[in-house]
This record gives structure tokens, C-alpha cells and sequence, in this order.
């Protein structure tokens, strides 16, 4: 007997043979398996929600405190106060008693807002005009100087201190950035909140 020509038979082959149909579904079946543990761990995680201001504010080691209008603002810089003139913020006292505050709006940015850049990066002083050379400093790194009282957390006044405004909603104290252009560093090192000086 010759297996050549009596096997397989002709019917059994052609019932064993599978479609070319048959053949791409179960090739694309095999590469859609083949791919999809790689696909599933390849898709990134969610990322975690930024900090808010306040979260951000105790984690370094600050106090909320609450900014109130105390001379009259014009729009846009108004914009950042209540209706009631009030702005939180965020301070922070460092062991020789200076001090250094920043809106919670400041401190909720991811990246450093144009207050943090100025503290960040700050240019000489030219010493011109009269009056509070924070003041004026302020205007001369194109910020808005205004006057607030200053309220600690329980509600008790702590005085009045200059702020400085910028457009993009910022705002930090503008003895600070005077001092912190001068060399002296009070009450917080900003650089450890925003390390990527962006």
C-alpha cells in the first residue's frame, strides 16, 4: 500500500484545511492576545492631585493668615481680594523673627507664578523714587505695591505690611522680595517649594 496516494484522503484534507478567513482571525486573535498585557502596563497611572494652597501652606511648616485691602486697589489687581477686601495667605517665621507670606493662590501654582520668579531670581535695585523702596522696588519689577492688613489666624491684627501684586494673581510680601534682593533671606526659602525655578 502507498501512503502517497490512498493518505490522507482527499475529503479529510479538505475539512482539516483552514479558510484563509480562519487563518487572518485567529493571526489577529493571537497579536490582539499577544499585545494586550504590554498595552494594559503601558497606560499611566493617574496622577495625584496637586496640593492645594492650604495643604501646601502646613506642609512647609507655615500658618494661614488672612490679607485685608488696606489702602483702595484698582482692577485687575482688586480681582485677587473677596468682596470684604480679604486675600489668605500663607506665612512663615523663621528663628530671627523675620518673616516671609505668600498668597494661598501663590502657593497653590505647580510651577513658580511670577511672585516666586521675582523672589526666585531678583534684580538689583535702582534705588530711585521716594518713599518704601519695597514699594518701589515692587513697580520696578512691574508689580502693583499695596497696603494690607495683616489678621492672624484667630482673628487678631498683627499690624500692617506692604504686598506686591503681579498679573498673573500673585502676590508675596514686598519687604521680602526688597530683602531677598539685597542678599537677606526671611522667614522661608521658596527655592524648596518651586526647586525646579521654573
Amino acid at each position: 500500500m502507498n501512503l502517497f496516494t490512498h493518505w490522507p484522503r482527499p475529503g479529510i484534507l479538505a475539512r482539516s484545511r483552514p479558510t484563509r478567513q480562519e487563518v487572518l482571525c485567529a493571526l489577529l486573535l493571537i497579536a490582539a492576545l499577544g499585545s494586550w498585557p504590554s498595552a494594559r502596563a503601558a497606560k499611566p497611572k493617574p496622577a495625584a492631585p496637586a496640593p492645594t494652597g492650604p495643604e501646601r501652606c502646613e506642609a512647609s511648616g507655615g500658618r494661614e493668615v488672612i490679607w485685608t485691602l488696606r489702602t483702595p486697589l484698582k482692577e485687575p489687581a482688586r480681582a485677587q481680594f473677596d468682596q470684604r477686601g480679604r486675600l489668605p495667605a500663607c506665612e512663615w517665621r523663621a528663628a530671627d523673627g523675620s518673616k516671609l507670606g505668600v498668597s494661598m493662590r501663590t502657593l497653590a501654582a505647580p510651577q513658580a507664578p511670577q511672585a516666586v520668579k521675582a523672589w526666585l531670581k531678583p534684580v538689583a535695585f535702582d534705588a530711585k523714587g521716594g518713599g518704601s523702596p519695597a514699594a518701589h522696588y515692587c513697580y520696578q519689577i512691574g508689580g502693583t505695591s499695596t497696603t494690607i492688613v495683616h489678621w492672624g489666624a484667630r482673628g487678631a491684627a498683627a499690624g500692617e505690611m506692604g504686598l506686591c501684586l503681579f498679573a498673573d494673581g500673585s502676590a508675596i510680601d514686598d519687604w521680602a522680595l526688597f530683602y531677598k534682593q539685597g542678599g537677606s533671606l526671611r522667614g522661608k526659602d521658596l527655592s524648596t517649594l518651586w526647586p525646579e525655578k521654573s
